[in-house]
């Protein structure tokens, strides 16, 4: 027996630069669902409605205050009313529900509606909220007690890294399907003229910018160390900068603009094609903060689509992709920036270890870190029949080997 073919997803952002939720969603109506994304315009910057590559788009415009984290509490009632009201009139099938924050609105819907209910968990949530309110740290076990108790709701937890499968395992979670954020092509060619020459290095990283843990500032400091060495350097950075880092940032790359390159805000799909210009992508996120000890770094990815040489630190899961894959090299963390100068110049001048670099992540991707693994048993998940507390079953046998 099979659901019907209505999804209606909820998101705590205004779906703007969700790249994972871009690509569910865009896997779901290829497959043939009609899908409606429920998000939040906190910053009052997008429209009311729109259908986007066949998704219906609501949003609802409750502004957010810069500054103090703590007064986005006082958003969430108000938020939760509006999530609530919408999921009760709303016709669907399947419901997916993106991050936490928004998950007591998805299980209560769920005791409601009795419609299969999934949880998608992007982060380890105790360790991301401590990290963003450190005055908290002392209650973190008793956060890790709380997520784990609202991560046993769902009919399904769907997870994006091996060690988050472990992580919620521990926590009991029966049914857990893991999709990690990969790019979506299985063959993706660099096209022509975009591979840098050697008369410049060309380095750089496209993404989010949060102090420490992106690792921006030792990227920052690599670059002007280049320059004043004499090496014909160009940094290229892309992505939105966390609120209230802004002035700091533009302050780190000021007089810097003949050699450091800020783009803002790089659209999902111009990302590949811009980091197939650099010869090196840097991933030097910092390893001392709370959730340092989850995650990929999203970028390595980008850059083993489209066959960029990685040097990463070895922080979260990245150096166990990087040595698997042998897509490039690991530094020390912190970084000791003359060091990893050293390192820089000794890639780019040896442009047969580059593509070797380069053609190991290109096959990793093309056989196992692509989107296009994971699709199947992601929509397959939407068209099984909700039986709720199941077993895991074969569902996600398929793709979970790599968590154990």
């Amino acid at each position: 027996m099979s659901v019907g073919k209505n999804v209606l997803m909820f998101l705590l952002d205004p779906y703007e630069r969700d790249a994972r939720v871009e690509k569910e969603a865009g896997t779901l109506t290829r497959a043939g669902f009609r899908v409606t994304l429920l998000a939040w315009n906190r910053f009052g910057t997008s429209l009311e409605r729109e259908v986007r590559d066949g998704t219906v788009i609501e949003r609802v415009s409750i502004r957010s205050v810069s500054g103090s984290k703590w007064r986005f509490l006082l958003k969430l009632p108000a938020l939760y009313w509006w999530f609530l009201r919408k999921g009760l009139r709303a016709e669907y099938d399947v419901l997916l529900v993106h991050e936490l924050y928004l998950w007591p609105v998805g299980w209560l819907l769920r005791l409601i509606r009795r419609k299969k209910t999934i949880f998608d968990a992007h982060e380890p949530y105790a360790e991301q909220i401590v990290g963003i309110l450190p005055a908290i740290a002392p209650f973190q076990r008793w956060l890790r007690r709380l997520e784990a108790f609202l991560a046993r709701r769902p009919d399904l937890l769907i997870t994006v890294t091996p060690r988050m499968v472990t992580r919620y395992r521990e926590m009991g979670v029966r049914r857990i399907f893991y999709l990690p954020n990969l790019p979506a092509c299985r063959t993706l060619a660099v096209p022509p003229g975009l591979r840098p020459g050697s008369d410049m290095l060309v380095i750089g990283r496209i993404g989010s910018i949060t102090p420490r843990y992106s690792g921006v500032e030792p990227l920052i400091e690599l670059a002007k160390t280049l320059r004043a060495r004499g090496v014909p350097i160009r940094l290229v950075i892309g992505g939105p900068i966390m609120s209230g880092w802004e002035a700091e940032f533009r302050k780190r790359i000021a007089g810097c603009g003949d050699y450091i390159q800020y783009l803002g805000v790089v659209p999902v799909t111009q990302v590949l094609s811009l980091v197939a210009q650099f010869h090196i992508m840097l991933s030097l996120r910092d390893g001392d903060t709370p959730k340092a000890e989850y995650g990929y770094s999203t970028k390595i990815f980008d850059a083993m689509a489209v066959g960029v040489p990685v040097i990463s630190t070895p922080v979260g899961e990245d150096p166990y992709l990087v040595r698997d894959t042998e897509c490039g090299e690991i530094v020390s963390c912190p970084v000791e920036v003359e060091a990893l100068a050293d390192r820089v110049i000794t890639l780019w001048r040896d442009e047969t270890r580059r593509r070797r670099y380069g053609e190991n992540g290109l096959r990793a991707i093309r056989s196992q870190y692509t989107w296009d693994v994971y699709e199947p048993g992601f929509v397959a998940e939407f068209r099984s029949h909700p039986s709720l507390g199941a077993d895991a079953g074969a569902a996600a046998s398929g793709q979970r080997g790599s968590d154990e």
